[in-house]
């Protein structure tokens, strides 16, 4: 599948959704435009580790760095509630946090049936400057998160113009949200 039937894939449907590749902005626009074709109207939240045991996230505005990669995990999905949750350099969380994101994400499956409110639910996009795959197979990434994230899996690598993707693409998704 070429990207832009990914993006129109992830559009369609509420899935976790696996950006690698390409650069830190276009995987945020990747994110952003999954978000948007939805027509939410509600919280786009983003953060991002760089480096393992510190998590940067923006809120409001403003860039904090955190040493608790668990504490920013449970608050970014409690801040996401009903939107999106963008998570970039997935890849960076330590093991303990790729545990609890996947029970985070367990949780998630377990407690919300179909017909839950649709504000309790969080759509996650991870975003990954490598490929997990490879990460999955030394050990260095959680393989059952590996997994759940990769339902739908966009490699920007394999598209050098995202910016005509998402050109192409826009027109296409929003669409979805009416």
């Amino acid at each position: 599948m070429k990207p832009e039937d990914d993006l129109r894939l992830a559009a369609r449907v509420d899935v976790p959704v696996l950006v690698t590749a390409g650069s830190r902005r276009q995987r945020s626009l990747c994110a952003r435009l999954i978000h948007d074709s939805r027509g939410y109207e509600r919280p786009f939240v983003t953060f991002s580790v760089d480096d393992p045991g510190a998590v940067v996230e923006k809120s409001n505005g403003a860039w904090r760095v955190y040493d608790r990669e668990d504490i920013v995990l449970r608050r970014q999905f409690e801040l996401a509630r009903g939107g999106t949750l963008f998570i970039d350099d997935i890849a960076l969380l330590r093991a303990a946090s790729q545990a609890l994101l996947h029970s985070l994400l367990d949780e998630r499956l377990r407690r919300l049936p179909s017909g839950a409110p649709s504000d309790a639910r969080v759509r996650l996009v991870a975003g990954a400057s490598r490929h997990l795959d490879t990460e999955r197979a030394t050990g260095a990434f959680c393989t059952p998160l590996f997994y759940r994230l990769n339902v739908i899996h966009i490699d920007l690598m394999s598209h050098a113009r995202l910016a005509q993707v998402v050109a192409d693409v826009r027109p296409s998704v929003s669409g979805f949200s009416r």
